[in-house]
C-alpha cells in the first residue's frame, strides 16, 4: 500500500507545485482538471514504491546551483529529475507517462 494512504500527509507547497505543473502541461488533454488528483496520487505512489524498494534518495542540486549553471553555461535541461525535485521546466524522468 502506498505510504500516502498510510500517513495521509503531503506538504501543500509540493501539492501546489505539482498541480501548477500539471496545469501547465496538461491543459489540452485535461482542460477541466478532472484527472489532476488521480495523476498526482499515482505519481507519488510510484516514487514512494521506488524509494521503498531501492532505498533511493531523490537528491538534487540546489536551485541556486542550477540557476548559476544555466546563467554561466547555458544549461537548460536536467537529465535526471522528477516533478518533486526539478528546477528546469525541461527534464528527463523515470516515469514520463505521469511526470
Amino acid at each position: 500500500m502506498c505510504a500516502l494512504l498510510r500517513f495521509k500527509r503531503f506538504f501543500k507547497t509540493h501539492f501546489d507545485l505539482l498541480r501548477r505543473n500539471y496545469c501547465d502541461t496538461s491543459s489540452k488533454s485535461d482542460p477541466d482538471l478532472k484527472h489532476v488528483l488521480t495523476r498526482i496520487f499515482v505519481l507519488l505512489c510510484r516514487y514512494d514504491i521506488i524509494s521503498a524498494l531501492k532505498g533511493v534518495n531523490h537528491s538534487a542540486i540546489p536551485p541556486r546551483a542550477f540557476e548559476a549553471m544555466s546563467r554561466n553555461f547555458g544549461i537548460s535541461h536536467e537529465c535526471f529529475a522528477s516533478p518533486l525535485n526539478r528546477v528546469s521546466h525541461s527534464y528527463n524522468s523515470i516515469f514520463p507517462d505521469v511526470d
